[in-house]
């Protein structure tokens, strides 16, 4: 039996016909609904039928449509409960392009976006946001040159915080991502707002999703920086494995080939140092393949 609150009066019309006055089951499938409709006016083969609104901007109703719609008016509940399993199933279903047109269109993701910047929901509304958020920009419907300098301050302090939910880290990392490769305006405000402290202590973690959202950032600053941008990530990325080899006993000739790099260090050089000191055998193991991408693409672009 379905429940009172979804149960709505509304009025069909179709020329030359009889207008119907039914009620509607909102969690009934649409071609269930339709066809219906159909019955009742003895018309064959509802798949060629479609409902459209008669007023305001007469747009046909689709599944889609109405899961955005209701979608729309969930995120926006007085009630926590209910914006959470919104926001949780934005997530799922934004992954559909269809669907994200019809959200977008609506102006769905400038929701998401206040509710970001607003920042006073629980940790997992706001991982449910950000993951809906991060879905529907891949579309690339909207531009990411766009969003506002409050929210790439939020997005970026997430990043930066020494204690938050690391679902909320994770997703912010790979949204920031998405701003360095879009834009060069973009990569120099979120180089200004991320410390490289910061993604450094992401490496060191234990969280393997955590590391390889953190290593993916320090990749797309590396391709959209420029030069000076990329010695000195090539000098965090050669400290690195410096430490790794000399757990690993390896030869003179190794330091050699390391130390012929550590000169173009900055006044950084100490605070890399007293970090790279601090990591242990295993967080580097875990990293090892990240790194071993990292340098890859180093040496395409620099001659040893």
């Amino acid at each position: 039996m379905p429940q009172q609150k979804d149960i709505v009066k509304i009025a069909i019309q179709m020329p030359g016909a009889y207008p119907q006055l039914i009620q509607l089951d909102q969690k009934k499938p649409l071609t269930a609904v339709i066809k219906e409709v159909c019955d009742k006016w003895n018309l064959p083969g509802p798949d060629n039928y479609a409902l459209q609104y008669a007023d305001g901007i007469q747009t046909y109703i689709t599944e889609s449509g109405r899961c955005a719609e209701d979608l729309y008016k969930g995120i926006q509940s007085s009630d926590s409960g209910v914006r959470c399993d919104s926001l949780k199933l934005l997530a799922d279903v934004s992954t559909d392009i269809t669907f994200a047109q019809e959200f977008i269109s609506r102006d769905g993701h400038s929701l998401l976006v206040k509710i970001v910047e607003d920042a006073h929901e629980a940790p997992l509304i706001m991982t449910h946001t950000l993951t809906a958020f991060m879905e529907l920009m891949d579309h690339g419907i909207v531009s990411w040159e766009n969003l506002s300098s409050v929210f790439i301050k939020k997005i970026a302090g997430f990043v930066n915080a020494k204690v938050l939910d690391t679902s909320i880290q994770q997703v912010s990392l790979a949204i920031l991502e998405s701003m360095v490769l879009s834009s060069s305006s973009l990569f120099n405000e979120v180089k200004q707002e991320i410390t490289l402290e910061r993604l450094i202590s992401h490496l060191q973690v234990t969280n393997q999703q955590l590391q390889t959202k953190a290593m993916a950032l320090l990749m797309a600053m590396l391709q959209a920086g420029g030069e000076a941008d990329r010695q000195e990530l090539f000098c965090i990325c050669i400290q690195l494995l410096n430490k790794t080899w000399k757990e690993m006993r390896a030869t003179q000739e190794d330091f050699d080939k390391v130390d012929h790099h550590l000169h173009h260090l900055s006044a950084d050089r100490d605070f890399f140092t007293s970090s790279l000191l601090s990591l242990c055998w295993s967080a580097l193991t875990e990293t090892k393949l990240y790194f071993t991408l990292f340098i890859a693409y180093f040496l395409s672009e620099i001659h040893l």
